[in-house]
């Protein structure tokens, strides 16, 4: 999959993270969208306590091998199979636009232990670079509604940032075209309330 031979964003998000003074080694975190457990293991070896979730059970066969001491789980990231207040981080990229939001993020902030931070990208428009059509369109303003709504508060939202993806192939054999997504790095921090 292209996602595959894609630099790893983890050294940039734990960047981010010390920029803001948020201390992450040995706590838990939660990829949400794991795929096949990349970012899981590049966490585990930072000390970060990581596991995963994905929609795809060939990704998570796959992720498991990679990282036995890891718990994966196949699920929809609209309905995370854990108890509330679980997690002291979430870690979401390149996963929000194929969830509704109004769904997803809430169940992010459900299972962060309060004051617990969530890690995402928000693509705020996906362009079929083949036709020149969007695939996926969203605004910042609704992301930071429902952040609020969901009782998060945004620390960090970071300048536009664009990524050309090649033509792949979905699990189920369809082409996706050659994209570009336009998408924000955000930070935020569940309600001590």
């Amino acid at each position: 999959p292209h996602w595959e031979r894609r630099e790893s964003p983890v050294e940039q998000y734990l960047l981010l993270l010390q920029d803001l003074g948020i201390k992450y080694k040995g706590k838990k975190l939660l990829d949400v969208g794991c795929a096949r457990g990349i970012e899981v293991g590049k966490f585990r070896e930072r000390g970060i306590l990581a596991d995963g979730i994905d929609v795809e059970e060939k990704s998570i066969r796959v992720a498991k091998e990679r990282n036995t001491e890891a718990n994966f789980d196949v699920a929809n990231a609209e309905e995370l199979p854990y108890q509330e207040e679980v997690y002291d981080l979430i870690f979401s990229i390149n996963t929000l636009f194929f969830t509704n939001i109004e769904k997803s993020i809430p169940e992010y902030c459900r299972i962060l232990k309060k004051g617990g931070y969530g890690i995402i990208s928000f693509d705020s428009h996906i362009e079929n670079l083949h036709e020149n059509t969007p695939m996926h369109s969203d605004s910042l303003e609704h992301i930071k509604q429902v952040l609020d709504d969901a009782g998060a508060e945004i620390l960090m939202i970071g300048d536009e940032e664009k990524r050309v993806d090649a033509q792949q192939k979905n699990a189920d054999g369809t082409k996706v075209p050659k994209h570009e997504h336009t998408f924000h790095k955000i930070i935020f921090k569940k309600s001590l309330n």
